[in-house]
């Protein structure tokens, strides 16, 4: 059977067109649902061979399904420097959204730092700043920042996020990452 025999079958055939897929094998893709559908507004999709009335394979998506969403984990813990923020957002599953984070810049050895535990401490790992950075971070005055967590690290493997110093091993600020986030993927590798 021909690449161009096999069709994405989306919600209803008279209000959407299909597309023809290419090859794929073992690889992820990302299916975008048409004319801003949400998931909740579909039953079901699959893989269908229109030619052939073969169905590939299919999902069907139940009723009390709760789509992923951005969530809100609180605001930084103001311990000293002037660490403040209002409600941290975790927008997916590498992705922390900070809105109008404060620090003075005025500590020694200070990077956004994270990992697992009760409370930070000096077993975590550095967060990239929002430029992509790995220096000491800079002073902030009420600027919304927004930072992915490096490599293959996500939000499910972390505790905390921490503005931390360290030479002097102090946490500045931090917040606690709740368990059971129902965040969406990361796109991003």
């Amino acid at each position: 059977m021909s690449n161009e025999s096999i069709h994405a079958k989306n919600l209803n055939l008279n209000f959407f067109r299909t597309n023809i897929l290419e090859r794929y094998f073992n690889k992820e893709f990302t299916i975008k649902l048409p004319d801003n559908k949400r998931i909740t507004e579909v039953k079901w999709f699959a893989i269908y061979d229109l030619g052939t009335q073969n169905n590939f394979g299919d999902v069907y998506i139940p009723e009390e399904f709760d789509p992923p969403t951005p969530q809100r984990v609180g605001s930084f813990s103001k311990i000293s420097h002037n660490v403040s923020s209002n409600s941290v957002e975790i927008l997916d599953s590498k992705t922390i959204r900070i809105p109008n984070f404060t620090y003075d810049g005025l500590g020694r050895r200070v990077n956004f730092w994270a990992g697992v535990g009760a409370q930070p401490s000096k077993k975590g790992f550095k967060i990239p700043d929002e430029l992509g950075y790995l220096d000491s971070i800079r002073a902030y005055n009420e600027e919304t920042i927004i930072l992915e967590l490096p490599g293959d690290k996500d939000v499910f493997m972390i505790d905390w996020v921490s503005i931390y110093d360290l030479e002097t091993s102090e946490n500045l600020g931090s917040i606690i990452i709740s368990d059971g986030l129902n965040v969406p993927p990361s796109l991003t590798k």
